[in-house]
């Protein structure tokens, strides 16, 4: 999980986002076009980092509040948040 603070020139506004390590499962129809739905997540925020054809996976991080959003991508079979060790538990969505 990282926090990414983001803050005006103004000094008026500041906004953290919060991302977290995703693994977004592709559908076996869908990969044959891994790449687009690669893609599609991209252009929905995912930092994408690597992929793992073989098993039709995607690897990396999202803001915690785009997670839902992936899930809607065509081809997207499921997406799972990498869970907190300490408390087994994913982290909670950060409250600007």
């Amino acid at each position: 999980m990282t926090d990414i603070v983001i803050s005006y020139p103004s000094g008026r506004w500041r906004c953290v986002v919060r991302r977290v390590k995703v693994a977004v499962a592709i559908g076996e129809d869908a990969f044959g076009r891994i790449q687009q739905v690669a893609e599609a997540c991209r252009q929905l925020g995912f930092e994408h980092e690597s992929t793992l054809s073989g098993v039709g996976v995607l690897v990396g991080s999202a803001a915690a509040d785009d997670v839902a959003r992936l899930r809607t991508v065509p081809g997207v079979t499921a997406v799972e948040v990498e869970r907190d060790l300490r408390h087994g538990r994913a982290p909670r969505p950060a409250r600007a």
